[in-house]
Formats: structure tokens, C-alpha cells, sequence
């Protein structure tokens, strides 16, 4: 496995996509495992990953999501099972990925703004 080499290289995509604090930890947290375990592969719950990372059940669903959004990871969970995650060697640093993204946020940001202003 190449442990620090991903780490390397997730350093160098979170410059550019600034992920934020859930996001690093549960992907660390992610590549620890699966080092731990010499594999690409881990197996684990959103309450197990909860509690390891001090983040609550509500946070590790969206964080998850965006992680397999951005290409870092994939995952199949299945009600009342732990969630099967792989992670991704080879996934974009393309910036007109992240600049999406970015955009999207962005809209959504101003559309609740005028939203706001809407209803005074």
C-alpha cells in the first residue's frame, strides 16, 4: 500500500479543494484503517466512524458523500450493516471538478440569501 504516498497527494488535492475538518479526518481516518489492515478496502459503521472521530452519525453521512463525490472513495452501504468503503488511487485533482463544486455551493448560498431577504 502506499500509505504516505496518498497522504502526499490528498495534501496536495485538499489545497485546492479545502475539504474541511470532517472530511480530512474521516478520510485519514479511512486510509489508517486500511493501512492497518494492508488493504483498499475497509469495513465500517457511521456510528463506529462517529465515535473514533469524536463527529456525530449526521455529520459522517455527508462527509462520506462528499468524499465519494470528489472521487477520493467509494462506498455501498446497506441499512443496518456497516458501510464497505474502497479507497480510490487514482482520483481527479482536476480543478474544473472542484471549481464545480465551488459554484454549486455558491449558488446555493446566494439563493438562500435572496430567500432570506424574500421573507424579511
Amino acid at each position: 500500500m502506499y500509505y504516505l504516498e496518498l497522504i502526499d497527494r490528498f495534501w496536495d488535492f485538499n489545497q485546492k479543494a479545502r475539504l474541511g475538518s470532517s472530511a480530512i479526518s474521516l478520510y485519514l481516518y479511512l486510509l489508517k484503517l486500511g493501512k492497518d489492515n494492508d488493504s483498499y478496502k475497509v469495513v465500517i459503521s457511521d456510528v463506529a466512524l462517529g465515535n473514533a472521530l469524536g463527529i456525530t452519525r449526521k455529520t459522517v453521512k455527508p462527509t462520506k458523500d462528499k468524499l465519494r463525490e470528489l472521487g477520493l472513495v467509494e462506498f455501498e452501504s446497506k441499512s443496518g450493516f456497516p458501510c464497505n468503503y474502497r479507497i480510490l488511487l487514482n482520483y481527479l485533482s482536476d480543478i474544473p471538478i472542484l471549481e464545480k463544486i465551488e459554484k454549486e455551493k455558491n449558488s446555493l448560498l446566494l439563493a438562500s440569501e435572496k430567500f432570506k431577504i424574500i421573507l424579511g
